[in-house]
Protein backbone atom coordinates (compact mmCIF):
# COMPACT_ATOMS: atom_id res chain seq x y z
CA UNK A 1 0.00 0.00 0.00
CA UNK A 2 3.06 2.41 -0.04
CA UNK A 3 2.78 2.93 3.54
CA UNK A 4 6.28 3.19 4.91
CA UNK A 5 7.11 1.48 8.09
CA UNK A 6 7.03 2.58 11.61
CA UNK A 7 10.09 3.06 12.93
CA UNK A 8 8.72 3.86 16.02
CA UNK A 9 8.15 0.54 17.81
CA UNK A 10 8.39 1.41 21.61
CA UNK A 11 5.93 3.72 23.51
CA UNK A 12 4.99 4.09 27.50
CA UNK A 13 1.83 4.99 27.24
CA UNK A 14 -0.89 6.48 29.83
CA UNK A 15 -2.83 2.80 30.08
CA UNK A 16 -4.94 3.48 32.35
CA UNK A 17 -7.70 1.08 32.23
CA UNK A 18 -5.44 -1.60 30.65
CA UNK A 19 -2.82 -1.28 33.68
CA UNK A 20 -5.35 -1.27 36.12
CA UNK A 21 -6.51 -4.07 35.76
CA UNK A 22 -2.90 -6.19 35.51
CA UNK A 23 -2.48 -4.20 38.80
CA UNK A 24 0.39 -2.15 37.14
CA UNK A 25 0.71 2.11 37.41
CA UNK A 26 -0.05 3.72 34.42
CA UNK A 27 2.70 5.26 32.24
CA UNK A 28 5.95 5.60 34.18
CA UNK A 29 4.14 6.34 37.31
CA UNK A 30 5.15 5.13 41.16
CA UNK A 31 1.91 4.13 43.13
CA UNK A 32 0.51 7.17 45.07
CA UNK A 33 0.76 5.09 48.47
CA UNK A 34 1.33 1.82 49.82
CA UNK A 35 -2.25 2.04 50.83
CA UNK A 36 -4.54 3.63 48.72
CA UNK A 37 -8.78 4.35 47.94
CA UNK A 38 -9.14 3.77 43.99
CA UNK A 39 -12.33 5.49 43.51
CA UNK A 40 -14.11 4.81 39.53
CA UNK A 41 -16.73 5.94 37.99
CA UNK A 42 -20.10 4.08 36.79
CA UNK A 43 -23.66 5.29 35.08
CA UNK A 44 -26.27 5.11 37.91
CA UNK A 45 -28.26 2.52 35.51
CA UNK A 46 -25.06 0.10 35.19
CA UNK A 47 -26.05 -3.31 36.71
CA UNK A 48 -22.63 -3.29 38.69
CA UNK A 49 -23.89 -1.09 41.02
CA UNK A 50 -26.51 -3.65 43.12
CA UNK A 51 -23.39 -6.60 43.27
CA UNK A 52 -20.79 -3.85 44.92
CA UNK A 53 -23.40 -2.32 46.83
CA UNK A 54 -24.41 -5.86 48.15
CA UNK A 55 -20.89 -6.93 48.44
CA UNK A 56 -19.86 -3.74 50.76
CA UNK A 57 -18.29 -1.24 48.85
CA UNK A 58 -19.03 2.63 49.41
CA UNK A 59 -20.49 4.36 46.59
CA UNK A 60 -21.69 7.66 46.35
CA UNK A 61 -23.12 10.01 43.82
CA UNK A 62 -20.77 12.28 41.49
CA UNK A 63 -19.77 15.12 42.75
CA UNK A 64 -19.26 16.80 39.48
CA UNK A 65 -21.93 14.39 37.22
CA UNK A 66 -25.70 13.35 38.25
CA UNK A 67 -25.36 10.60 36.02
CA UNK A 68 -22.41 9.31 37.89
CA UNK A 69 -21.82 7.29 40.46
CA UNK A 70 -18.23 6.32 42.37
CA UNK A 71 -17.23 3.59 43.95
CA UNK A 72 -14.65 3.43 46.80
CA UNK A 73 -12.01 0.02 46.08
CA UNK A 74 -9.22 -0.12 49.14
CA UNK A 75 -5.83 -1.23 47.50
CA UNK A 76 -2.63 -2.69 49.21
CA UNK A 77 -0.07 -2.54 46.27
CA UNK A 78 2.23 -4.79 48.48
CA UNK A 79 4.89 -4.56 51.11
CA UNK A 80 8.18 -2.35 50.67
CA UNK A 81 7.38 -0.98 47.25
CA UNK A 82 8.35 2.89 46.53
CA UNK A 83 5.19 5.29 46.70
CA UNK A 84 5.31 8.61 44.94
CA UNK A 85 5.32 10.25 48.19
CA UNK A 86 8.87 9.08 48.64
CA UNK A 87 10.12 9.91 45.17
CA UNK A 88 11.48 13.57 45.15
CA UNK A 89 10.54 15.70 41.81
CA UNK A 90 13.92 15.84 40.29
CA UNK A 91 13.90 11.52 40.81
CA UNK A 92 10.91 11.18 38.49
CA UNK A 93 11.90 14.20 36.13
CA UNK A 94 15.39 11.26 35.85
CA UNK A 95 13.57 8.50 35.50
CA UNK A 96 11.00 10.52 32.37
CA UNK A 97 14.11 11.30 30.77
CA UNK A 98 15.75 7.75 31.18
CA UNK A 99 13.28 5.95 29.65
CA UNK A 100 13.04 8.76 26.80
CA UNK A 101 16.39 8.45 26.01
CA UNK A 102 16.79 4.38 26.00
CA UNK A 103 13.85 2.88 26.00
CA UNK A 104 11.00 4.92 24.28
CA UNK A 105 10.57 5.78 20.62
CA UNK A 106 7.08 8.38 21.35
CA UNK A 107 6.60 10.18 23.62
CA UNK A 108 7.27 8.61 27.62
CA UNK A 109 3.58 8.96 29.59
CA UNK A 110 4.40 10.98 32.72
CA UNK A 111 3.00 13.24 35.20
CA UNK A 112 5.78 14.96 37.89
CA UNK A 113 4.11 15.28 41.03
CA UNK A 114 5.85 18.10 43.17
CA UNK A 115 5.70 19.56 46.18
CA UNK A 116 4.17 23.47 46.31
CA UNK A 117 6.43 24.37 48.95
CA UNK A 118 9.66 22.45 48.80
CA UNK A 119 9.91 21.82 44.51
CA UNK A 120 7.94 24.41 43.59
CA UNK A 121 9.84 27.22 43.79
CA UNK A 122 12.50 24.66 41.37
CA UNK A 123 10.42 23.86 38.55
CA UNK A 124 11.85 26.66 36.49
CA UNK A 125 15.36 25.39 36.45
CA UNK A 126 14.20 21.20 36.20
CA UNK A 127 12.45 22.11 32.78
CA UNK A 128 15.66 24.36 31.58
CA UNK A 129 17.85 21.50 32.58
CA UNK A 130 15.56 18.67 31.12
CA UNK A 131 14.00 20.34 27.80
CA UNK A 132 16.49 18.71 25.16
CA UNK A 133 15.89 15.42 26.56
CA UNK A 134 11.61 15.49 26.61
CA UNK A 135 9.33 15.53 24.05
CA UNK A 136 6.66 17.30 26.83
CA UNK A 137 5.84 16.48 30.01
CA UNK A 138 2.82 17.60 32.46
CA UNK A 139 3.27 18.90 36.37
CA UNK A 140 0.57 18.26 38.94
CA UNK A 141 1.34 19.84 42.72
CA UNK A 142 0.97 17.15 45.65
CA UNK A 143 -1.77 18.54 48.11
CA UNK A 144 -4.32 16.43 49.85
CA UNK A 145 -8.02 18.33 49.64
CA UNK A 146 -7.30 19.87 46.53
CA UNK A 147 -9.89 17.59 44.50
CA UNK A 148 -12.66 16.47 45.42
CA UNK A 149 -13.33 12.50 44.26
CA UNK A 150 -9.84 12.14 43.04
CA UNK A 151 -9.19 8.49 41.42
CA UNK A 152 -6.49 7.67 43.97
CA UNK A 153 -6.23 9.01 47.95
CA UNK A 154 -3.38 7.63 50.20
CA UNK A 155 -4.82 6.13 53.08
CA UNK A 156 -2.91 4.17 56.46
CA UNK A 157 -2.70 0.82 56.55
CA UNK A 158 -5.18 1.21 59.75
CA UNK A 159 -7.74 2.82 56.73
CA UNK A 160 -7.37 0.08 54.55
CA UNK A 161 -7.92 -2.86 57.49
CA UNK A 162 -10.98 -1.21 58.36
CA UNK A 163 -12.49 -0.67 55.04
CA UNK A 164 -11.35 -3.99 54.02
CA UNK A 165 -13.46 -6.00 56.81
CA UNK A 166 -16.34 -4.60 56.08
CA UNK A 167 -16.36 -5.81 52.35
CA UNK A 168 -17.67 -9.70 50.52
CA UNK A 169 -17.31 -11.62 47.57
CA UNK A 170 -18.48 -9.77 44.83
CA UNK A 171 -20.94 -11.58 42.81
CA UNK A 172 -21.58 -10.75 39.27
CA UNK A 173 -23.60 -13.64 38.18
CA UNK A 174 -26.90 -12.06 37.81
CA UNK A 175 -25.52 -9.32 35.08
CA UNK A 176 -26.12 -10.65 31.42
CA UNK A 177 -23.10 -10.89 29.39
CA UNK A 178 -23.60 -9.03 25.89
CA UNK A 179 -21.46 -10.42 22.99
CA UNK A 180 -19.98 -7.44 21.76
CA UNK A 181 -20.27 -6.63 17.77
CA UNK A 182 -16.88 -6.66 15.28
CA UNK A 183 -17.20 -3.16 13.83
CA UNK A 184 -16.23 -3.39 9.73
CA UNK A 185 -15.67 -1.22 6.75
CA UNK A 186 -14.99 1.94 8.66
CA UNK A 187 -15.24 5.32 6.72
CA UNK A 188 -14.29 8.32 9.29
CA UNK A 189 -16.32 8.53 11.77
CA UNK A 190 -18.80 5.61 11.09
CA UNK A 191 -18.85 2.37 9.98
CA UNK A 192 -21.37 -0.32 8.26
CA UNK A 193 -22.28 -3.79 8.66
CA UNK A 194 -22.69 -5.58 5.40
CA UNK A 195 -25.68 -7.13 4.62
CA UNK A 196 -27.15 -9.35 2.22
CA UNK A 197 -30.28 -8.89 -0.17
CA UNK A 198 -31.51 -12.26 -1.70
CA UNK A 199 -34.27 -10.93 -3.22
CA UNK A 200 -31.31 -10.02 -6.29
CA UNK A 201 -30.41 -13.50 -6.53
Amino acid sequence: MTVPVSIKRTSVKPSGSVSSVAGATSGMHWPISEYYIRRMRLAKGSELIAPLHKAGYRLEDAVDDPSSTVVEFPVHVGNNIQSEQNVSMWEQFGMAAFLQKHWSDNQVSSTIKFDPVTEGPHIARALDQFQYQLKGISMLPKKDGMYKQPPYEPITREKYIELSRKLKPIDFGRIKHEKAEIEKFCTNDTCELPTTDDSRS
